[in-house]
């Protein structure tokens, strides 16, 4: 009698497992599967950065030699006004202008790189770097400056003022680099894009040859 009862326990524990077994590899896609689902992801994400970087080169080609207006002010952070020609003089100067009015993921994307962008910044020197904020509150450029810990001049100069079609269209980019060159005209005009580090890799190392060479 035990040796029956210890054999259908046997048997039962054989069955359940195998349902079990059964239920799991039934309901779970099969490996070939998960490997054409994560093909096909990966090309749904190429086609999306392959048209994103489209717009993005149209929109820096259509910003690019640019001359700017230097008479428009900026505003530091004590609330003085002064003249963009004062700032950036004539010597080439590098730019980072920020809008917080852009996407979330844009913003935390720019914040997450920020302490890459000061190593970038003591290489190439500060005196060689300014940042546009997009405000006209100069309170928000002292708590930017001290918030990021930026030892690079900061001012004040609402989206729109410069005259460049990358600041009158209407999707709205976050953030982008540009080189003001020394004849007063905006050069080298990038757009980062999130995930494709290496292009936004070979463009910084572009711009630190060019002022090592200056």
């Amino acid at each position: 009698m035990d040796k029956k009862i210890y054999l259908v326990t046997v048997v039962l524990c054989g069955l359940l497992l195998a349902a079990n077994l059964f239920y799991l590899y039934s309901d779970r896609p099969s490996e070939e599967d998960a490997i054409n689902k994560e093909l096909a992801d990966k090309d749904r994400m190429a086609a999306y950065n392959l048209e994103q970087l489209q717009t993005i080169c149209i929109q820096q080609l259509q910003t690019e030699n640019v001359q700017l207006d230097e008479n428009i002010y900026l505003f530091e952070e004590n609330g003085d006004s002064v003249q963009m020609q004062e700032v950036l003089g004539r010597k080439d100067k590098f730019v980072i202008r920020f809008n917080d009015a852009g996407c979330t993921s844009c913003i935390e994307e720019f914040i997450r790189k920020l302490p890459l962008m000061k190593n970038f910044i003591q290489e190439i020197g500060v005196e060689n770097i300014v940042v546009f904020l997009n405000t006209t509150n100069p309170r928000n450029v002292t708590v930017f400056k001290k918030q990021h810990k930026l030892d690079c001049p900061v001012y004040a100069l609402p989206i729109g003022e410069l005259d460049a079609p990358i600041e009158k269209q209407d999707e709205i980019v976050a953030y982008y680099y540009f080189v003001f060159s020394d004849s007063g005209m905006m050069e080298n005009c990038f757009i980062p894009i999130r995930g494709l580090e290496e292009r936004n890799d070979v463009y910084l190392n572009s711009i630190r040859r060019k002022f090592q060479k200056n």
